[in-house]
């Protein structure tokens, strides 16, 4: 008879950020075959029209760096600090 150790299953949720916690939403879609099947469809057709844009066939890097730059939410400490009147006035 051999002997199986029960492994412990630990809840690592205590170490994400509580920001990261806080912009989980639940998802409201529940996929089912047609519309599993749907999504691959529009999906796909997005892929092609990608693959088949000039931008992305020159230089498919800068063109995704390009896109992430554009539709990624800036996070607070890296928003730029909004100067003031006095450092306007005083701008060198």
């Amino acid at each position: 008879m051999l002997c199986q150790k029960k492994l412990k299953a630990y809840d690592l949720s205590d170490f994400l950020d509580r920001d990261l916690k806080s912009q989980r939403q639940p998802t409201k879609l529940k996929l089912n075959g047609k519309s599993k099947q749907k999504l691959i469809l529009k999906e796909g057709k997005h892929l092609r029209m990608v693959l088949s844009h000039p931008a992305f066939q020159s230089d498919p890097f800068a063109t995704i760096h390009q896109h992430l730059q554009s539709t990624q939410p800036i996070l607070d400490h890296e928003k730029p600090k909004k100067r003031s009147d006095k450092e306007k006035a005083f701008k060198i």
